[in-house]
């Protein structure tokens, strides 16, 4: 167990297991680098906050049917996922930005929210062909005719 004490005026524990500690300090720092990569993006001091619901409805896999929001948690796109996408959509975004005029900046930061929809199975192919590549990897400092290979030997039949 993990105790972690919260509270402004009056601390008391809380208590988690080790995996959900970490799952918990790894989801804060990937939603960290996103927020970064979103206000140097556009250009702009902080975040809105009514633009992290759509974030978080994507991160977390909610849906909308019929009218009725069906919410999941952690099911969606991971951040890192995300994060990716805004990275592959950044000369659409910096070309939106410099030839479309909008009336706030929750709307520059929704468009450029439905650009990055869009590529987001781009960005998950993306990571995937990084996670074999890195997979893939041979040291080329070391020399693999080194070891004597015996032939196989096949078994008698019986």
């Amino acid at each position: 167990m993990h105790i972690h004490w919260a509270g402004t005026e009056k601390k008391r524990p809380m208590y988690y297991h080790h995996e959900c500690w970490e799952f918990k300090n790894n989801e804060v720092k990937e939603l960290d680098e996103l927020y970064n990569v979103i206000k140097e993006m556009h250009k702009i001091i902080d975040v809105p906050k009514a633009f992290f619901v759509h974030l978080q409805n994507l991160r977390n896999g909610t849906i909308t049917l019929h009218g009725k929001e069906i919410k999941k948690f952690k099911k969606g796109v991971p951040y890192h996922i995300i994060k990716k996408a805004y990275e592959m959509s950044r000369k659409k975004i910096q070309w939106a930005k410099g030839n479309k005029t909008f009336k706030s900046s929750i709307s520059e930061l929704m468009y450029g929210f439905k650009i990055i929809e869009s590529k987001i199975n781009d960005a998950f192919k993306e990571i995937k062909k990084q996670k074999i590549k890195e997979n893939l990897y041979v040291n080329p400092d070391h020399s693999y005719s080194d070891y004597e290979v015996e032939p196989l030997k096949k078994f008698p039949k019986s």
